[in-house]
Formats: structure tokens, C-alpha cells, sequence
């Protein structure tokens, strides 16, 4: 018994000109979640956790998606989807709109830091210390930060090594005054101490963690 022909063939059903992608598209929703930190009718807050939300809505998406497309670049087999890219034409137009988002990011981030700062909550950069607020620091990451620290080498006899899933990581460059060995160190930000640094004052002012870790290794 021969099965029945379809009605309309398969190639009919998604022309490339009707169809949307659906990473593209996915990328295109979060701008809009972007979008709503910058919308004055928000109070500030929520405006912060909607740049919260868009930020860890990229990075499952690129755990999750972008590595799917990833695994499955096979360099003798040239994948074409509906929407008539290959799988790395793709990631190249993922990799340029991503950049763009987080550029957007960076800029959301910059307007609510400053409306923060008027609301007398300030985040700071260890540059924008004072000379007594520095050597305060310098004493608590002795006290409190340094002990928790474990940096590790990157040679050949040392593979990459492995850093916490969504963790941060510091990398610098270690010179032998005697030798004048160059060594490439990986620094893990520990988890275990809160993100931001309070720094003493009558109205509330914080460090980044990375960046008091970065100005005293």
C-alpha cells in the first residue's frame, strides 16, 4: 500500500523570506528587556533588575544555544537551515548582535550608576579613593580577601584551568625580577565574599571585590 503523498511539499512550508530565526529573534526579545532599564516610568530599582535579568538572560543563552551550535559545527558537512544560513554564518550574525547588546548593557549600566549616585548609593572605582579610603582597603583585603585567594599557572605543564560556571576570573602576568622569567596566572574571584566592598563612610559607597583584588596582588 503506498502511504499517501503530501498536500504541500516540505520546502513550501518554511520559504527562507517568511521565516524568523529563532536565536535572532530570541536576542531581539531581550533588547526589549534592556529597554525597560531605561524606562523612567520603572522605579530605579526594578530598572536595575531588568539590566539584571537581560544579563543573565544572555548568558544562558550562550550556555545553552551558542554552545549547541557550536558542538555542532562539523567543518565537512555544511549545515543549512530554513533560513538559508550555515551554522557558523549564524554565529558570526549571533556574535555581532550579542556585541551590540552588551555594548548597550555597559551604557544602561553607566545612566544608573549615576542615578544611584544621586539617590546617595555609589559605586566606585578603586581609582576614585582617597588616599585614607585606599589604605583602608589595602588593610581589609589583607585581613579579609587574601587568605582566600589560590591563583594558578597557565603552561605547558599546567592546563587551563577550570573557573565556576557564571564566575569571575582575574588573568595577569607574573615577571621573575632575577630571572626575568615571564609566568601567566589564572585568579578566581572567590564566590564565598560578597560582590561589592562597603567602604566606611556616612552615605553608602562600594568597590567592585575584582577590582580590590586586581589593585592589591
Amino acid at each position: 500500500m503506498k502511504s499517501a503523498k503530501p498536500i504541500v511539499q516540505q520546502e513550501d512550508l518554511a520559504p527562507t523570506e517568511y521565516c524568523l530565526n529563532r536565536e535572532l529573534s530570541w536576542l531581539a526579545f531581550n533588547e526589549r528587556v534592556l529597554a525597560e532599564a531605561l524606562n523612567p516610568a520603572h522605579p530605579l530599582l526594578e530598572r536595575l533588575r531588568f539590566l539584571s535579568i537581560s544579563d543573565s538572560n544572555l548568558d544562558e543563552f550562550y550556555m545553552v544555544r551558542v554552545a549547541a551550535y557550536k558542538s555542532d559545527l562539523t567543518p565537512d558537512i555544511a549545515k543549512i537551515s530554513v533560513h538559508g544560513q550555515s551554522n557558523s554564518d549564524l554565529l558570526k550574525q549571533i556574535a555581532f548582535v550579542a556585541g551590540k547588546l552588551i555594548e548597550g548593557q555597559a551604557r544602561t549600566w553607566r545612566l544608573l550608576r549615576q542615578e544611584l549616585k544621586g539617590e546617595g548609593f555609589e559605586i566606585l572605582d578603586v581609582t576614585d579613593l582617597s588616599e585614607t579610603e585606599t589604605q583602608w582597603l589595602e588593610n581589609y583585603f589583607r585581613i579579609n580577601i587574601f587568605s582566600t585567594l589560590s591563583p594558578l599557572a597557565i603552561d605547558p605543564a599546567h592546563p587551563f584551568p577550570w573557573i565556576p560556571n557564571r564566575g569571575l576570573a582575574i588573568a595577569f602576568t607574573l615577571r621573575n625580577e632575577k630571572t626575568g622569567k615571564i609566568t601567566h596566572e589564572i585568579l578566581s574571584v572567590p564566590s564565598m565574599i560578597q560582590r561589592f566592598v562597603r567602604i566606611p563612610a556616612p552615605v553608602y559607597r562600594f568597590v567592585p571585590l575584582e577590582q580590590v583584588i586586581a589593585n592589591n596582588i
